[in-house]
């Protein structure tokens, strides 16, 4: 082993890596529903394989590579937290999908007329209408909010506190109880291997 993956800092990144993948592992064996499985499957393996690319090609890693793979690893994150969503929102019985696009349409007209900074206490209102509840819980809901100026940030928070439906222990539940403390994990693990290639080009031999 090189000296610097005996370093402190590749140790505790190394660590840090397992630990997560280990995490993610258990969030997605807790679903037994195998259509659901699947959906979730891609994004969080995609959240392995770029921690798994972090610690195996520490020794060549660029800055650039790492921010790549950094950004790989939470759009993956960021994924799985909108599937996840979509699963608990359960769609209004009875209704056939041109109703819930008409309503949309309506929404979207009536919602442009509000100003922007008024727009959350729109969302928060629970609406007596079961189609629009759902459309404002919705991804395009979402996705509304995010376009008028609202940070990812501020729409995570406010869909987190939004959920009336318990999440369980279900892989969708655990990802959206589990999120915020996911995505710290994913911020510890670049400030390691940032470290990590400090140690690593201060280490290596200088030519005058």
């Amino acid at each position: 082993m090189s000296t610097r993956k005996s370093s402190a800092p590749y140790k505790n990144l190394s660590k840090d890596v397992r630990e997560l993948i280990a995490r993610v592992d258990t969030i997605l064996q807790a679903e037994t529903d195998s259509s659901i499985k699947s959906q979730l499957r891609s994004p969080l393996h995609s959240i392995e394989s770029a921690l798994k690319a972090i610690v195996n090609n520490i020794d060549s890693l660029t800055e650039k590579k790492l921010q790549s793979l950094i950004t790989k690893a939470r759009s993956a994150l960021e994924e799985s937290l909108e599937i996840s969503r979509d699963i608990l929102i359960d769609e209004p019985p009875g209704y056939k999908p041109s109703d819930i696009k008409q309503k949309r349409e309506e929404l979207n007209e009536r919602l442009n007329r509000i100003q922007d900074d008024h727009l959350m206490s729109v969302f928060e209102f629970s609406s007596n209408d079961p189609v629009e509840k759902y459309i404002l819980e919705s991804r395009w809901g979402r996705e509304y909010l995010k376009n008028h100026g609202f940070s990812q940030m501020q729409v995570n928070s406010h869909y987190m506190y939004l959920s009336e439906k318990s999440a369980g222990e279900v892989s969708a539940g655990l990802i959206v109880q589990n999120y915020d403390s996911l995505d710290n994990s994913i911020g510890i693990i670049e400030n390691l291997a940032k470290e990590v290639l400090k140690y690593r080009d201060y280490s290596l031999p200088h030519n005058f």
